[in-house]
């Protein structure tokens, strides 16, 4: 068998397992003959879920491997240069401004770049990279699981039974996501509107074993925001359907998954309208957009220590303006701009993303 394309990259619940499975089974379902390497052991969560059958298929075909296949890695930077293939691709993946000087040597090594917007592209050319061996291929949503599945009549009506509105964030508890900013500024919005709603947050961060405590800091007495715990990556689209907004405000994103992942699922979201996820945003309504932000040394004494240029914080006086814009005019909002967030990421969609990759 000749393959098409070698996959290196891990199959986790990150961001980049989610990203490494999307194109995967985008090229599978092309007829493209592929082969994964996996770069760290197969997380548990994948073992039992529906990408097993292809994922097993993909796993055997490593025996086809001649080294001088088309290769892509999916990973960090480091990761570039500990593969073969020809070409060697490999993706950019970034949320701040800067690149730091090693990953520059590592993606040099690589014959293609690919990032998944013109915002990462210009980052890299800022940073000494050369245009032309820069490929913008978006990330992307699987339609056969992120789609509108309740009318706007049926969403309206379960939350006046309900009694709430109810808004959704997914996302790692971390500085970067503005994770306690958005706790602060729902806690404000709610009092200030007098509107009942509740926010659950999918905020479990297996890089920072006190995570949980940080958001009940935040959290304080505050009865209408919770969390879940670590759930199966596989069931995304339950959590999502069951809310009726969402919520995000992040410093920098390289694509925003759960962003576009809520939007396509046709929950109005609001978020911040900078990075990676501006991609997508361009025909978004303007309203529920984050505008207005102030650059920050990005520096979380995690994975950002200074050495990787700006993020932009989020303005916290216009993310409680949008939330109170939400909480008083929801029924507006579902009415008149559902339809106009679906339609502006539809074209987003892992089958659009590896058409890029195929027709070169």
């Amino acid at each position: 068998m000749k393959l098409d394309f070698v996959i290196y990259a891990n199959s986790n619940h990150t961001g980049f397992g989610t990203h490494a499975r999307g194109v995967m089974k985008a090229l599978c379902l092309a007829g493209k003959n592929i082969a994964f390497v996996p770069v760290q052991p197969i997380a548990h969560q994948i073992i039992d879920s529906p990408w097993l059958e292809w994922l097993e298929r993909s796993l055997r075909n490593r025996e086809y491997l001649t080294g001088k296949d088309p290769a892509i890695m999916i990973h960090h930077a480091e990761s570039m240069i500990r593969f073969c293939g020809k070409p060697r691709c490999g993706f950019a993946i970034f949320e701040t401004n800067k690149i730091h000087a090693k990953d520059i040597v590592y993606y040099k090594t690589l014959d293609k770049i690919l990032v998944p917007s013109q915002w990462g592209k210009q980052v890299l050319i800022d940073n000494g990279l050369d245009g032309n061996e820069i490929m913008i291929m978006p990330e992307g949503y699987d339609p056969e699981n992120y789609y509108v599945k309740h009318s706007i009549d049926e969403v309206i009506h379960r939350w006046k039974q309900r009694g709430y509105l109810s808004f959704f964030h997914c996302g790692k508890y971390e500085d970067r996501k503005s994770s306690t900013m958005i706790i602060h500024a729902f806690q404000q919005a709610v009092n200030e509107s007098g509107v009942m709603a509740q926010l659950y947050m999918k905020c479990e961060n297996p890089f920072n074993g006190i995570w949980f405590e940080e958001f009940e800091h935040a959290r304080g007495d505050c009865e209408f925001i919770h969390t879940y715990g670590q759930g199966n990556i596989e069931n995304m689209d339950i959590l999502y359907h069951n809310f009726d907004f969402g919520l995000y405000a992040s410093k920098g994103e390289a694509f925003g998954l759960p962003i576009i992942e809520s939007i396509a699922c046709g929950l109005p979201t609001i978020t911040s309208n900078w990075s990676g996820q501006s991609e997508y945003l361009k025909e978004y309504p303007r309203e529920l957009l984050i505008t207005k932000g102030t650059q920050e040394l990005a520096n979380d004494g995690m994975f950002f220590n200074g050495n990787h240029g700006n993020w932009i914080v989020p303005d916290y006086d216009q993310l409680v303006e949008k939330i109170k814009y939400v909480l008083e005019n929801a029924e507006d909002i579902y009415r008149n701009a559902r339809q106009k967030c679906v339609d502006s990421v539809k074209d987003f969609t892992w089958k659009n993303a590896v058409r890029r990759l195929i027709d070169g």
